[in-house]
C-alpha cells in the first residue's frame, strides 16, 4: 500500500503537469484517511482557490487554523483567499502574521508587497521585496514583482536587467516572460513586448493579467481585430472584471464603436457590488470615448465621501478627476484633486532654492512632462540650475529645458541620498498644478521656455539656407494605430515651401520613396538637434508627439491633429491650444482608422496651413 508521502509526491507531480483534477482526487483520498494532514489540506485548498471555489478553500484553511496548525504557509493561503474575496485589510493582517513567523516567507511577502503597491506605499513594498529577493534570489514571483515596482518607480533599465538575468536561469517561466513584456510595453516597444506577452498567454491562457496585457499590446501595434477577439474572451471568462471591460471598451472606441461599447459596459457597472470602483471605471470609459464632461458628472458624488475612502482609491479618483478637469479647461477645479500640498511655499510666489528638488512622477509620459516643465525654470532663482529627479527615460528631454541637475531614477534606490543637504525639499511636479492661479492665461502664455543651443541652431540654419522656404516640419507616428505618413500626405496641400521630416529612429522608415521630403532626422544626435531644427521651421504639423510639444514650447506655429478624446494638455479655446498658444488644435469628429477619419478635417487643416504660411 502506498504511503502518505508517496501519495503527496504523486499529487505534486500532477500539479506540476497542471493536472489539477487528478491532484485534487489524491489530496481528497489522503484526507479521507488522515483528516488532519496539513500538506493535503493546503494542497486541496490551493487547488480550490485556483478553481474559484473560495468557500471550500476558506473552510479547509479555517479548519487547519482551528486545529492549531498556525504555520506561515497556512496564514499565507488564508491571506490569498482574503485577497480573492476583496478583503484587503484582512489579507494584509494575515500576511503580516505569516511574516512574523517566517520573515521571508515568499507567498506572504508577495501578498504584502502587492497590497502595499496597490495602496501606493512604494517604499514599504520595496523593503518587503528586497528582503524576499535576498532570501529567494531566483524566485520568479519575487523577481517579477520587484521588476513591476521598479517600472512603477520609472527605473526601467534596472527592471530589464533584473528580468533578463532571471530569464537566463528560467527562460520558460511565463511570469517572468509576461513581466518583461510589460516592461517593454511601458518603454513603448510594443512590437517586442507582444512577442513575450503572446508566449506568456499561451502558457497560461486563463491568467487575466496576461490576457489584458496581450490585448493592449495588440491594440498598440494596430492589430485591433485580434485585440478585440482577445478582449472578448477575457470578458466572457471574467464577466465582472472591470479592468478587462475597460480594455474591451477602449478597443471598441478605437474601432469607432464608442456608443456600442458604452451600452455594453453600463449594465456591468450597475451590477458591480463595489459602486466606487464601478464609478471610477465608468468615468474612465467616458473619458476614453471623448466625453470628459460626462466623466466629471459620474465622479461628482464621490467628492462627498472622499474622506471615507482608502488612500489608493482616493489617489485613483484624484488622477481621473484631474485629467478630466484639465481636458475641459476647468482649471479652477484642479486644486481640489490634491489631498496635500508640499509645494505650499510656491503659492506665495516664493522661489525655490538650490537645495530643493522637483520630482517627476515615474508613471507620467514624456508628452505630459513637456507642458509642465515651464514651471521648473520659473520657480528657481535666476541663474540657479533646478534640481530634478525622475525616470531615466526622461533625462534627455528634461535637458532640453535646462540647464538642470538631473538625478535619474528613484532617489533612494540610486543615490541613497548621499551628498544631499538635509534642508532639501522634494516638490512633486504635478503638485504645482494645485497652486492658486497656476493655471491661467497669464501663467500659460509667458513665451517660449525650451532652450535652443546656439551652435545647433547655426548648423540647421546653414543647412536650410539654400532650400527655398517656407520650411514645413512634418511628423507622424512610428506604428499603427497611430497616424502614418501615408495617412495625411495626400490629403493636405502645401502651396509653397519644402517639407522637412522632424521624426527620427524607426518612424524614418516611412520616408522611403518620398524624395520631396527632407530627412532631417537622419542627422539628429539628440533632442537638441530637434529643438534647433524646429526653431528654424515656419510651421510644424502632425499628431500628438514630442515635435509638436517642443514646437509649442518654442513658440513656433504648428497644427496638431487629434481624435475626439484629446489628451488633457491639448485643451483649446477657439482652436488655439491653452498650453501652447502658437499651436492650432484640429480634432476629427470620430474615432477609427486615421486614413478614414482625416477626411473629416482635410478642409479645415488645409485652410489653417494656408493661413499660417501667409502670416
Amino acid at each position: 500500500m502506498l504511503t502518505i508521502e508517496e501519495r503527496l509526491e504523486a499529487a505534486q507531480a500532477h500539479l506540476e503537469d497542471r493536472r489539477h483534477e487528478s491532484a485534487a482526487l489524491i489530496f481528497e483520498s489522503i484526507l479521507d484517511a488522515t483528516p488532519n494532514n496539513l500538506p493535503a489540506t493546503m494542497g486541496l485548498a490551493a487547488l480550490k482557490v485556483a478553481d474559484g471555489d473560495l468557500e471550500t478553500a476558506e473552510d479547509l484553511v479555517t479548519s487547519a487554523l482551528a486545529r492549531g496548525q498556525m504555520e506561515a504557509g497556512v496564514l499565507a493561503l488564508a491571506a490569498k483567499i482574503a485577497v480573492q474575496k476583496g478583503e484587503q485589510e484582512k489579507a494584509l493582517a494575515l500576511a503580516e502574521q505569516a511574516l512574523d513567523l517566517e520573515d521571508a516567507h515568499i507567498d506572504a511577502g508577495l501578498i504584502r508587497a502587492n497590497l502595499l503597491l496597490q495602496q501606493g506605499q512604494l517604499e514599504q513594498a520595496e523593503s518587503v521585496l528586497d528582503r524576499l529577493l535576498n532570501a529567494h534570489p531566483n524566485n520568479p514571483s519575487a523577481v517579477s514583482t520587484s521588476a513591476m515596482l521598479l517600472i512603477e518607480l520609472g527605473n526601467f533599465q534596472p527592471a530589464l536587467d533584473l528580468l533578463q538575468r532571471a530569464l537566463a536561469n528560467t527562460p520558460d517561466n511565463e511570469e517572468l516572460v509576461a513581466a518583461l513584456g510589460h516592461c517593454l510595453s511601458n518603454l513603448g516597444d510594443h512590437k517586442r513586448a507582444l512577442k513575450h506577452l503572446e508566449s506568456a498567454h499561451l502558457k497560461d491562457p486563463a491568467n487575466p493579467f496576461y490576457t489584458l496585457s496581450l490585448s493592449r499590446s495588440l491594440l498598440e501595434t494596430g492589430q485591433t481585430s485580434e485585440a478585440l477577439r482577445v478582449a472578448k474572451r477575457s470578458i466572457i471568462r471574467f464577466p465582472d472584471l472591470l479592468p478587462a471591460w475597460l480594455t474591451y471598451v477602449e478597443i471598441m472606441i478605437r474601432r469607432g464603436e464608442a456608443a456600442a461599447a458604452l451600452r455594453e459596459f453600463t449594465p456591468v457597472v450597475r451590477r458591480n457590488p463595489d459602486k466606487l470602483d464601478a464609478s471610477l471605471y465608468l468615468a474612465q470609459a467616458y473619458r476614453l470615448a471623448g466625453y470628459p464632461d460626462e466623466a466629471i458628472d459620474v465622479l461628482a458624488p464621490i467628492f462627498k465621501q472622499l474622506d471615507r475612502l482608502p488612500p489608493e482609491k482616493i489617489q485613483n479618483f484624484q488622477i481621473i478627476a484631474r485629467d478630466c478637469y484639465l481636458a475641459v479647461g476647468a482649471f479652477e477645479n484642479v486644486a481640489e484633486t490634491f489631498s496635500r500640498n508640499p509645494a505650499a511655499a510656491l503659492a506665495t510666489g516664493e522661489l525655490l532654492c538650490a537645495d530643493d528638488f522637483f520630482v517627476l512622477p515615474p508613471n507620467q509620459s514624456n508628452l505630459e512632462l513637456i507642458p509642465l516643465m515651464r514651471f521648473v525654470k520659473r520657480s528657481f532663482e535666476q541663474g540657479t540650475p533646478p534640481n530634478v529627479i525622475g525616470p531615466s527615460t526622461s533625462g534627455q528631454l528634461v535637458d532640453v529645458f535646462g540647464p538642470v541637475n538631473y538625478l535619474p531614477g528613484d532617489l533612494d534606490a540610486n543615490t541613497d541620498g548621499a551628498g544631499l543637504p538635509d534642508s532639501r525639499r522634494f516638490i512633486p511636479l504635478t503638485q504645482i498644478l494645485g497652486q492658486p492661479d497656476t493655471l491661467s492665461s497669464d501663467t500659460l502664455d509667458q513665451g517660449p521656455y525650451a532652450r535652443v543651443l546656439e551652435d545647433r541652431k547655426s548648423t540647421w540654419a546653414r543647412s536650410l539656407a539654400d532650400i527655398e522656404g517656407p520650411h514645413i516640419g512634418v511628423c507622424w507616428d512610428p506604428d499603427r494605430p497611430g497616424m502614418l505618413l501615408e495617412d495625411f500626405r495626400h490629403l493636405f496641400s502645401f502651396p509653397k515651401g519644402r517639407l522637412v521630416s522632424v521624426v527620427w529612429e524607426a518612424a524614418r522608415s516611412q520616408l522611403e520613396g518620398e524624395e520631396d521630403i527632407i530627412d532631417a532626422g537622419a542627422h539628429f544626435r539628440d533632442l537638441h538637434d530637434l529643438t534647433a531644427l524646429l526653431s528654424e521651421c515656419d510651421l510644424v504639423i502632425g499628431p500628438d508627439s514630442i515635435p509638436l510639444h517642443l514646437a509649442g514650447s518654442l513658440g513656433r506655429p504648428g497644427i496638431v491633429l487629434l481624435t475626439p478624446a484629446h489628451p488633457w494638455y491639448w485643451h483649446s479655446e477657439n482652436g488655439r491650444s491653452s498650453w501652447y498658444p502658437s499651436i492650432r488644435v484640429i480634432k476629427t469628429r470620430r474615432f477609427g482608422h486615421w486614413a478614414d477619419i482625416l477626411t473629416d478635417v482635410a478642409a479645415e487643416t488645409n485652410e489653417a496651413i494656408a493661413e499660417l504660411l501667409e502670416a
